[in-house]
């Protein structure tokens, strides 16, 4: 079975999960969103420079939060460019960290929501 995420690395930088991390996991969520559209975008207009450097971002960003499977398929995304891959290969490697990032997204959510029930807020 494949790891999607490095809890270990997840909860090194989760505090306990506490709302401020949850705040910036939030912005993370969004930022990874519109960073996969713009490396999408960057390929499809042949920009490969643009591709190598969005996906070193994209890399380290999800790689801090324990996306593990999902940077490692985006420094692949990198070596391929710098191999002069072509586009298609390249695609399916994007297309590879993106399904990896959403699995590991619901991964996270469905911890959060476990862990919200069985510690639920005193009222």
């Amino acid at each position: 079975m494949r790891e999607t995420i490095d809890w270990e690395q997840l909860e090194a930088v989760a505090d306990g999960f506490c709302p401020d991390f949850l705040e910036i996991y939030e912005e993370l969520l969004t930022e990874a969103g519109t960073l996969f559209e713009k490396l999408r975008g960057s390929l499809e207009a042949g920009n490969l420079r643009d591709v190598a450097r969005l996906a070193h971002q994209l890399k380290g960003a999800l790689a801090n939060f324990g996306f593990a499977e999902a940077a490692r398929f985006l420094r692949e995304t990198e070596l391929a460019v710098s191999a002069s891959k072509l586009p298609p290969e390249i695609l399916q490697l994007i297309t590879e960290a993106e399904a990896s990032y959403r699995a590991g997204v619901e991964e996270i959510r469905a911890h959060l929501q476990s862990l919200k029930e069985s510690h639920p807020d005193p009222a």
